[in-house]
């Protein structure tokens, strides 16, 4: 019985916030959830020790600089920059944000 009110409870919350535009997820360490992006797949970027290791040091070089990216726009970023002199045409990147991407 406990059981039962406390999903009836979770339901009436979950349809309150949703006519409200908000949504409910239960925690999860596979999700990634950061700058409006959620996703359970591919999370290359948080295992590649190279790529986290200099996602830090240039976060913590650039602290004050309050345009900080997550990093899995800067992960898109450096792949877009290694993939483009194997592929034919121009590749341009304007702006670096005071040594950290500039994605906007």
């Amino acid at each position: 019985m406990a059981i039962n009110m406390m999903h009836r409870m979770k339901a009436a919350i979950r349809n309150v916030l949703g006519q409200a535009g908000y949504e409910i997820f239960k925690k999860d360490p596979r999700r990634y959830d950061q700058e409006g992006l959620t996703s359970y797949h591919r999370r290359d970027f948080a295992n590649d020790h190279k790529f986290t290791e200099a996602y830090d040091y240039a976060f913590n070089a650039t602290k004050a600089d309050p345009t900080h990216y997550a990093p899995s726009r800067v992960y898109i970023a450096t792949w877009g920059a290694k993939a483009a002199p194997r592929r034919q045409g121009d590749f341009v990147k304007c702006g670096t944000a005071r040594a950290f991407v500039s994605c906007q």
